[in-house]
């Protein structure tokens, strides 16, 4: 399509040239002196970048003035000092792109100035073919944007319905697309493109349910794909703040479980891993968290979880020893607030006994055989002790 268009560009030229030629110059003011130089028609080729540059120059040797140039162009001078025919881009071309309505590849503009010279009174046509160079970076309609929006913010949903579109105009004017990309990626985002305006909408919808417990900032790049000299890019800031009396709480807890080691009448639990030393706990309802704090499964009776919305951080009380025979004990940490989020605690138990028979694992995992009815182990289990040990199996029916 692009080479039909040009082909017939030049078609149009062509025969504009033979009419011109034909009806207008009759071949008067043919005065160069230096280069050859076709007095019946121009063509004078740039890019709208050429702000205030000469554009063409030759000499003459016969008197030759400019009458005027119609329709008069605010975006080029024509001109005879004396001794030389000059072209000249005036610093209207500055703003070439904001005032060419959008279109692709480049635009036309068409003058014809009357010279006078000894023989007569002249038509030169001049045709200036403008093409456009990238360099504007796109222009957001802010620099910063703030929603305060319910949360979670649900699947495809848009937040910019809670407030301003994000727009962005690109003044060159043969662009024809503007791309948008999200940092966090929590969002997709589509290009909207007004066909009218040099101006292109950002539409969001996010990947998944996102719960905001703070403020969260982003940032959107939006990047004009223009080929010469190449794409620019400009960024915005994108604010979303929750909006507490319209949300909906969502907690959640870091990790789906966490696991302490408990010695003989030891004060309190140690955590089994240094990277587990704390409960992280996300909700936007702390007021209510502690109220809604609850331990069930094998350790309720030893456990109380407490609350500190400071450092959104769950810890555990120990309310007596623990004594139990077994290895350790399974329980589920829960907390309800508009809804309910759950991890699990496991406890190890350890003997602070000398004496006491240790494993080398606090738990051993397997494969079981239906066909032979046995358990292939991963790791064998293994036992430390100075005196003889007998190991017995309390479920399962397994013979060790």
């Amino acid at each position: 399509m692009k080479a039909i268009f040009l082909l017939l560009h030049v078609c149009f030229l062509l025969c504009l040239k033979c009419v011109t030629s034909q009806d207008n110059n009759k071949g008067q003011c043919s005065i160069t002196v230096e280069d050859p130089f076709d007095w019946r028609f121009t063509i004078i080729e740039l890019y709208d970048n050429k702000v205030d540059v000469e554009l063409f120059s030759t000499t003459y040797d016969e008197p030759l003035s400019v009458e005027s140039c119609e329709p008069n162009t605010e975006f080029f001078n024509v001109s005879a000092n004396g001794t030389h025919f000059i072209i000249r881009s005036t610093h209207q071309m500055e703003n070439f792109d904001k005032n060419t309505p959008k279109k692709s590849g480049f635009k036309n503009i068409h003058t014809q100035c009357s010279l006078m010279c000894t023989k007569a009174v002249s038509t030169l046509p001049i045709d200036f073919h403008v093409s456009d160079y990238n360099n504007h970076d796109p222009e957001f309609s802010q620099a910063s944007y703030s929603y305060e929006v319910p949360s979670p913010i649900m699947l495809k949903t848009d937040f910019t319905i809670y407030g301003k579109s994000v727009v962005t105009e690109d003044v060159d004017f043969s662009n024809q697309d503007v791309q948008y990309t999200i940092d966090p990626d929590d969002f997709l985002v589509v290009t909207i493109k007004d066909d009218e305006t040099k101006k292109y909408t950002a539409k969001f919808e996010a990947k998944n349910n996102i719960q905001l417990s703070e403020e969260k900032v982003y940032t959107i790049t939006a990047t004009d794909t223009g080929e010469i000299p190449g794409p620019r890019s400009t960024s915005a800031t994108i604010r979303l703040k929750p909006n507490k009396d319209q949300s909906l709480d969502m907690p959640s807890f870091e990790l789906p479980q966490y696991s302490f080691l408990y010695k003989d009448e030891s004060s309190g639990l140690d955590p089994s891993d240094v990277s587990q030393r704390t409960i992280k706990l996300k909700t936007t309802k702390q007021d209510i968290v502690q109220n809604n704090l609850r331990i069930t499964g094998e350790l309720k009776n030893y456990l109380s979880p407490q609350y500190d919305p400071v450092t959104s951080t769950v810890f555990l009380k120990l309310l007596l020893p623990i004594r139990t025979s077994s290895a350790f004990l399974i329980s589920t940490l829960s907390v309800t607030t508009d809804s309910t989020a759950t991890t699990s605690i496991i406890v190890h138990i350890q003997s602070n006994s000398k004496d006491a028979p240790r494993f080398t694992e606090v738990l051993f995992t397997g494969h079981y055989d239906p066909v032979e009815e046995e358990v292939d182990l991963d790791m064998p289990i293994e036992v430390s002790s100075e005196a003889a040990v007998k190991v017995t199996v309390l479920v399962g029916g397994i013979n060790p």
